[in-house]
């Protein structure tokens, strides 16, 4: 039996449709890298992709849509939020891989939290990110109000279009147990301490893989629905291009004419060039280059960025 699809996440887009797109293509990003647990870290990117706006769902988001106006209530990037640590944190206890990977579900918080915004720090001082968890914050009353409504006008297609995009994916998660917390203040509040102590058990680990997790995940959201909110056909990658290609333009350019800024600028250039015969591509993962203005970093970069990404490609 067919069902019919009436949520919105834009004026010309049905919600079920973004959600799976924007999903598929976090799923697909991650999966392309050259990285440790990509398994793992591209499904969960897929489960941020797909949570990235379930508080979308709320007739106050919908009524917004329709008849413009701006309220609290139609906000959808916090309660989407905690969406995404539940989902992301039962599905790393379904394949029994929590204890591995304990940071992630607070990283899909954060990306998703802040996928319309800037990161912060996270803590509850200032304007720390994990300041909204504080039982009684505005924020976390307008989630409790805007689960009701969902329970109310549009449970039964909010979980449809889950089931749906996960059965594609063969995955089974339970969404209406996110929905049972907010009825019980016992296990709300458990929730929220869960996500804290979570969260500052990243802060206090000042461990820089965090940080770049936060990011990769942070940007691949952005990325994924940005593209699709905008109708964007994804750009095709440009494939063989020629380790010389810089090499090839600059002398067509005639950059190397005879001056002392241009003779520095190619002392530069070759420094780096012959640098780049040097590094472990397996693992000297952090490369910089350091030049003072005028000096041609732009060109050296992209020249040796083309060379490591060639190098790579022969390598993996």
């Amino acid at each position: 039996m067919s069902f019919s699809y009436k949520l919105k996440s834009h004026p010309d887009k049905l919600l079920k449709l973004h959600l799976e797109t924007v999903g598929k293509s976090c799923f697909d990003i991650i999966n392309s890298k050259f990285i440790d647990n990509k398994d793992v870290y591209s499904t969960i990117s897929f489960l941020i992709g797909i949570s990235h706006d379930f508080g979308k769902s709320t007739t106050f988001f919908q009524n917004k849509l329709k008849n413009g106006g701006e309220t609290k209530y139609a906000n959808h990037g916090f309660l989407s939020s905690l969406f995404a640590f539940f989902i992301t944190k039962q599905y790393l206890e379904k394949v029994n891989l929590i204890d591995k990977f304990w940071y992630l579900p607070s990283i899909s918080w954060i990306a998703v939290k802040r996928h319309h915004g800037n990161i912060k720090n996270i803590d509850i001082t200032g304007n720390g990110e994990a300041q909204d968890l504080e039982i009684g914050s505005d924020k976390l009353t307008v989630a409790k109000k805007q689960i009701v409504d969902i329970m109310k006008f549009s449970f039964d297609e909010v979980i449809k279009i889950y089931q749906d995009i996960l059965k594609e994916h063969d995955l089974e998660l339970d969404i209406e147990l996110f929905m049972d917390l907010f009825a019980d203040e016992k296990s709300l509040v458990k929730f929220i301490k869960d996500i804290k102590i979570n969260a500052f058990k990243i802060s206090r680990e000042k461990n820089a893989e965090f940080y770049l997790r936060i990011l990769l995940f942070y940007s691949v959201l952005l990325d994924s629905d940005k593209l699709d909110a905008s109708n964007t056909e994804k750009p095709h990658r440009i494939e063989n291009l020629d380790d010389k290609i810089i090499d090839l333009f600059k002398n067509k350019k005639k950059f190397k004419k005879s001056t002392r800024l241009n003779e520095l600028r190619e002392a530069a250039y070759g420094e780096v060039m012959e640098n780049l015969n040097k590094i472990d591509i397996a693992t000297d993962r952090l490369l910089s280059i350091e030049l003072p203005t005028g000096m041609g970093k732009t060109l050296t970069g992209l020249s040796a960025a083309i060379k490591i990404r060639n190098l790579a490609k022969r390598r993996f």
